[in-house]
């Protein structure tokens, strides 16, 4: 039955060849159409189903928080001094730029300060308080004169009081003697200073603690670990990851830069250079080098085979009666998203070349069989129709079987693969289609030429059946060889790594692979990162708790840090320090001092002190 229509329909095609090829024509225009209002996602997230809840958590994340990464801006090779300075003016000019929400080279540590009673140990701010009460007060009341003051401070050096009522540990021992250390340092700073300072610089209290350390001592900027390069994280005002938006938005990035940079090399300033990572770089990368390489093959391939089929076939009008109908037929099939999935991902697009090499058999086949009919006696109408007939069962059975094979892994639950299998099993079907409807119809048109050789003949068929049998031991050790071969490399097969990495993907001159790597060796920080999500801060906690347990993961920051269990008993003791310091007499009388006249040998008798 199948065998009788398609002959049918070969027939008819061959006896109207430009009507049918009109309207394979039409049909290709109309599938060129779909195929450009196909919208492109370049996001991760399009490869997974909407209804996961892994994707549900990040579209709540990224609806509260913004894009789950930032385009960062890597740079290096200038002084320190110079970097800092060019860190700072490429974060203002981008802050200005449209689709930029915020850039941010350094950390504010004023948040830190506001938020430093949480850090503190409840013993060290109740040792403050004693010191505040015990210290900082004048029992006698307010010094008649400076000299008076000085005469007592030094009294009180000379014996001074505990100050706590019990042992001190080590570990409090040494935040009061870091304390100390740190308004000594403050009072040097002013003392030497060309111009009074403007402010205390509070942030020295941070150098100490283990999650700020890294940033006071860098004067806050994100760098490496040997301050050798900084690293500026710029937000986009979208949280889209598709390459509409992020194209643009990388391209911003880079033309503010490269343009801060002809600046400084104009004034004469050293230039540093840089380099962007983060998952939008990466996103950006992988859809440009996908796009170049998605054309660059199909139009190789195209090349290659329509090579291959002339040279080994002989003859240039049946590589265009193979080739014709393949290419007309891949572009059905990726026309054929427009009315089932709807968009196109990097993985969809890069099948295309693949469908090539699936396609060019089925041309190959029916073109030989109707060549095979002619030789035969045949003339060219009867010929194609029958050979076209002939070739339907053994060309439909193994598309069929292909085709059944990506529909089977249309079901799988990666949305990414379950797309592919669609994808790929239309473009089988539509290249099969093409190749019964197109190719007789230029068959008749061009009408190949059998080549010497080039077709099975009853000389080589007598051939073949009157030769030497194989004998049957040198059979049998052929396929116990062939299945051992097959079961080694099952076998290491299993074996084989997979490689996680997905800035493997990327070419090897990448430029966000090769500093985000770095970022990773260099520095605390990387490009990529796990955002786990709790609906309360005790369960942060515990899954903060869990993720510090696992060999896989470097180090976890959770915001949980800074509202800690005892946080309200923090705050009231940091309230009595702050209450202490302002009942004190001391930095009363010191506060009502509008000037303090030293006297003559007020300067070393503070030295003493000191």
């Amino acid at each position: 039955m199948l065998q009788k229509w398609i002959e049918r329909l070969a027939g008819q095609a061959a006896r109207k060849p430009w009507a049918v090829l009109g309207i394979c024509l039409a049909v290709t225009a109309l599938a060129l159409w779909a195929l450009f209002q196909l919208p492109m996602y370049t996001s991760r997230k399009a490869l997974f189903r909407a209804d996961q809840p892994m994707v549900q958590r990040l579209d709540r994340f990224m609806e509260n928080f913004g894009a789950a990464s930032d385009l960062i801006v890597a740079i290096e090779g200038a002084p320190r001094a110079d970097l800092e300075r060019f860190a700072l003016a490429l974060a203002d000019e981008l802050s200005r730029q449209p689709g930029i929400r915020n850039a941010d080279p350094r950390i504010d540590l004023t948040f830190f300060l506001d938020h430093a009673f949480t850090m503190v140990p409840p013993a060290d701010l109740d040792a403050a308080e004693s010191y505040v009460r015990q210290v900082l007060r004048m029992p006698d009341g307010p010094p008649p004169t400076i000299d008076e003051a000085l005469d007592a401070a030094s009294e009180w050096f000379e014996d001074p009081p505990s100050l706590t009522g019990k042992t001190q540990e080590l570990s409090a021992a040494q935040a009061a003697l870091d304390g100390v250390l740190f308004f000594l340092r403050e009072w040097q700073r002013w003392l030497e200073s060309p111009q009074p300072p403007q402010a205390i610089a509070w942030d020295g209290l941070l150098q100490n603690q283990p999650d700020t350390q890294a940033l006071v001592a860098g004067n806050g900027f994100y760098a490496t670990r040997d301050g050798s390069m900084l690293f500026v994280f710029v937000s986009p005002t979208s949280t889209s990851e598709d390459i509409d938006t992020i194209g643009p938005f990388v391209r911003t990035v880079r033309a503010t830069t490269e343009s801060l940079r002809e600046r400084w090399r104009a004034e004469g300033q050293p230039v540093p250079t840089y380099g962007l990572t983060g998952n939008p770089a990466v996103v950006f990368e992988e859809f440009t080098s996908v796009q170049q390489g998605t054309i660059f093959t199909v139009a190789s391939a195209a090349v290659l085979v329509l090579l291959l089929i002339v040279f080994v076939l002989k003859s240039l009008r049946r590589a265009l009666v193979v080739f014709l109908p393949m290419g007309l037929g891949a572009i059905w099939g990726m026309a054929l998203l427009y009315l089932t999935v709807g968009h196109l991902t990097m993985i969809t697009m890069a099948f295309t070349a693949i469908l090539f090499g699936l396609g060019v058999d089925y041309g190959i086949f029916v073109s030989s069989r109707i060549l095979e009919e002619l030789k035969n006696g045949e003339e060219l109408l009867p010929a194609i129709a029958r050979g076209t007939g002939a070739a339907a069962r053994p060309v439909f059975t193994a598309g069929g079987a292909t085709t059944l094979v990506f529909l089977a892994l249309a079901t799988v639950q990666f949305k990414g693969f379950s797309e592919l299998g669609i994808v790929a099993a239309c473009g089988v079907f539509t290249v099969q289609v093409a190749t019964f409807v197109a190719l007789p119809a230029l068959f008749a048109l061009l009408r190949p030429r059998n080549k010497p050789g080039l077709l099975s003949s009853q000389n080589g068929a007598t051939a073949v059946n009157g030769g030497v049998k194989m004998p049957k031991v040198a059979a049998a050790i052929i396929v116990v060889c062939a299945i051992a071969v097959a079961a080694l490399g099952t076998s290491a097969g299993l074996k084989l790594p997979v490689n996680y990495d997905v800035l493997a993907l990327l070419p090897k001159d990448s430029e966000a692979a090769h500093y985000s790597r770095r970022m990773v060796a260099e520095s605390d920080y990387q490009s990529e990162v796990v955002i786990l999500t709790a609906p309360d801060v005790d369960t942060a906690r515990r899954m903060a708790a869990r993720a510090a347990e696992l060999d896989t993961v470097a180090r976890v920051q959770v915001v949980t840090d800074l509202f800690p269990e005892d946080a309200e008993a923090r705050a009231a003791e940091a309230r009595s320090v702050g209450l202490a310091m302002e009942e004190s007499s001391l930095v009363r009388w010191l506060r009502d001092q509008t000037r303090i006249e030293l006297p003559p040998n007020g300067a070393v008798r503070i030295a003493g002190i000191l």
